[in-house]
């Protein structure tokens, strides 16, 4: 299994809360009464948040390269803002309306506040994380004995500071791809 970065801790503490902002109070009327995230579109944010925490863990339990695990988190999140930014406009729109009955007698809670954050946060690492993926040069890691380089064919910019070796392929297939030591090679091994 590969070492935990702080981009999947980030992702992972950003999904968690998007669950706990979901569960908690989105809105207080007169200060009195609070209304749940799960008394209306806070099931968004507990799914979401489930479903993306459960995506950045299978990729990396499963040591997968495929960035289509990063991609439908990142729609997760967007999908997940979105929805806190409308529902925020519409406690807001409620507090301060033409025909509010109460000025100011409804307010958003901290619930829907930790939702947006989360929600933003994780979106954050999504593109952090799709950026780390695009396929540059090979983490650190230790080289896997596979046949000898040949013909020369880049497929990504140089990195000077990892040896020459087969690593896993950077287009995201299960097989090696040797790097030598400033740019990819046409030569897989599987």
């Amino acid at each position: 299994m590969a070492a935990l970065t702080a981009v999947f801790w980030w992702a992972l503490a950003s999904a968690g809360l998007m669950v706990v902002g979901g569960f908690g109070p989105w809105a207080e009327v007169l200060d009195v009464l609070t209304v749940s995230g799960t008394e209306g579109d806070g099931w968004f944010l507990i799914v979401g948040g489930i479903a993306a925490a459960c995506l950045v863990i299978i990729r990396h339990v499963t040591e997968s390269r495929a960035r289509w695990f990063l991609i439908v988190s990142l729609v997760l999140a967007v999908i997940c803002v979105l929805v806190t930014i409308v529902d925020l406009a519409d406690i807001e729109g409620m507090a301060s309306g033409e025909a509010a009955l109460f000025d100011e007698a409804v307010s958003a809670s901290w619930g829907i506040y930790v939702a947006l954050i989360a929600s933003l946060s994780l979106l954050a690492a999504m593109i952090v994380s799709l950026v780390q993926s695009r396929g540059g040069a090979p983490a650190q890691a230790a080289v896997v004995g596979g046949p000898p380089g040949g013909a020369f064919s880049p497929h990504a910019p140089a990195a000077a500071a990892t040896p020459a070796g087969w690593y896993a392929d950077p287009k995201g297939e299960r097989r090696l791809r040797y790097w030598d030591g400033a740019a990819w090679t046409a030569h897989v091994a599987d």
